[in-house]
């Protein structure tokens, strides 16, 4: 889709600006020239204010944009959704380029302006039966439409709530099922969770709970700016990587509804800075934005190495639909764009690697990887300390025999159901013990955390003394990488 301060026809004219913003010079593009370009939009939809010399606002009904300027060139741009707070969309780059920053700028517009199609604010209410929860909604639901709210509410058993969680923009739950808050957070990624507070439950108080909702989000709002701007994690699990030299090291994991891109700098064996960024879907040119951001003020690492789902072989060739890569050389052209070596590498073999470290006593350990809403497995394998990628990195795609298999349901809906994960993390896990027989499997299932219960549904179909240990993986991060510096120093 073409913008508005673009030449020639418009394919939406509601992102037609009404005026037709001023030629700059590409001699230097300066934060200056960038502010005068951006404020000499109008849209219809939208309203745009500049409380600060460094701030610029764009405001709609469903969205609004913050720009942020910083030293140094630096340009941070946000979304967040009116309906929910929630911080959709994060990025930030070094000014340069003009053409680069209006691109960007353009692309973040076109986010806020696809945020209109997600107004109503969607409410998921359980509890054990769903029956007190559902007469709360109704009351809810009254309160929401005689205030003009839109809102709506809707109840479900807490057996149903993650398979009708999909649509839900935030999750309540009741109080007699809060200890599960926790397991409900980690099946869902992404998701708000909050436990209703008892008082508001039992007495009914509809127009408590509004007013709490209204909280939860404006508090929500405030830990979205914090993180964004504290992006520093606490002590990672990367003692391999102490003793790498300059190196950019890069993660892309695929979580719910996002990917999420997280970009680690390292220098003298020390991590010196952590960027991280959040798109619906990830092309290429935010990829070398991101890298680019990262290798400022003249940085030069030996090494860019970089996690990422689909398809990768040995030579680093990457088949990703979602970016529209077919066998294409991603480390070729890292290398071409930025003269450092590089290693391309799927992330679930870098994380199987990364765990592999913590035990090296053990021949063979295998990570299974099951995201809620991914409708099959990603695997790795590690034999020796050796990823098994397979002749042209196939090796641990279930997808390719999971869509003729015959199971209880669609591959859709089972991998938004707990039942359905376990159907279909039995038919990954058999397999896996008959051809490879790992002494460990590693297992990043956000819907099944509880090994132990695992464990006993597989011994229906194989003997226990065959099922090798199963370890519940939480968050991945660390390990990818933990993998990914394991990489670099094998080739030294």
């Amino acid at each position: 889709m073409e913008k508005g301060n673009r030449e020639g026809n418009l394919k939406s004219p509601v992102l037609k600006s009404k005026n037709r913003p001023a030629t700059v010079s590409a001699d230097l593009y300066t934060a200056d020239s960038y502010q005068k370009w951006i404020l000499s939009h109008s849209f219809e939809w939208c309203s745009i204010d500049q409380p600060s010399n460094d701030t610029i606002y764009f405001r709609s009904e469903f969205g609004d944009m913050e720009i942020r300027f910083y030293d140094e060139n630096i340009v941070e741009i946000s979304i967040f959704r009116k309906k929910d707070t929630q911080l959709r969309y994060y990025l930030h780059f070094e000014l340069k380029k003009e053409s680069h920053a209006k691109e960007m700028f353009n692309d973040m517009l076109e986010a806020l302006y696809s945020l209109h199609q997600e107004t109503t604010l969607h409410i998921l209410l359980s509890c054990t039966s769903g029956a007190t929860t559902s007469f709360l909604a109704n009351k809810l639901n009254q309160l929401a439409k005689k205030n003009q709210l839109d809102w709506h509410f809707s109840a479900v058993p807490y057996l149903q709530l993650i398979e009708s969680a999909d649509q839900a923009d935030l999750i309540l739950i009741a109080p007699q099922i809060g200890y599960l808050k926790k397991k409900i957070e980690c099946a869902l990624p992404g998701k708000l969770v909050f436990q209703i507070p008892t008082p508001l439950f039992s007495g009914f108080d509809a127009s408590g709970t509004i007013d709490y909702i209204r909280h939860l989000f404006e508090e929500e709002k405030k830990r979205e700016k914090h993180l964004q701007h504290n992006l520093e994690s606490p002590k990672e699990k990367e003692s391999y990587i102490e003793f790498l030299g300059p190196a950019l090291l890069i993660s892309v994991i695929l979580d719910s509804e996002q990917l999420n891109i997280t970009l680690r700098y390292y220098e003298n064996g020390k991590k010196v800075e952590e960027a991280k960024a959040v798109f619906a879907i990830l092309k290429r040119k935010y990829l070398w934005q991101e890298i680019s951001y990262m290798l400022r003020n003249g940085r030069k690492p030996e090494w860019i190495v970089l996690a990422t789902p689909g398809i990768v072989d040995d030579e680093s060739l990457v088949t990703m639909k979602k970016m529209n890569m077919d066998h294409f050389n991603l480390a070729e052209e890292i290398e071409r764009r930025y003269s450092a070596r590089c290693l391309v590498v799927n992330n679930v073999n870098a994380c199987a690697l990364g765990c592999s470290h913590w035990q090296p006593d053990l021949k063979t350990m295998t990570l299974i990887s099951f995201p809620y809403g991914c409708t099959g497995p990603g695997v790795g394998t590690v034999i020796d300390g050796k990823i098994l990628s397979g002749r042209r990195g196939l090796a641990g795609e279930c997808k390719f025999y999971m869509n003729r298999m015959q199971f209880s349901n669609s591959l859709d809906k089972l991998s938004r159901a707990e039942e359905g994960h376990y159907e279909m993390l039995i038919a990954t896990i058999l397999p896996l013990i008959s051809f490879i027989d790992p002494d460990i499997i590693y297992m990043r299932t956000p819907l099944i955390q509880d090994m132990k219960e695992l464990a006993a549904r597989l011994t229906n179909y194989i003997a226990e003394e065959y099922i090798p240990k199963l370890v519940y993986l939480n968050n991945p991060l660390d390990e990818v990488f933990l993998g990914l510096g394991i990489l670099i120093s094998s080739r030294k």
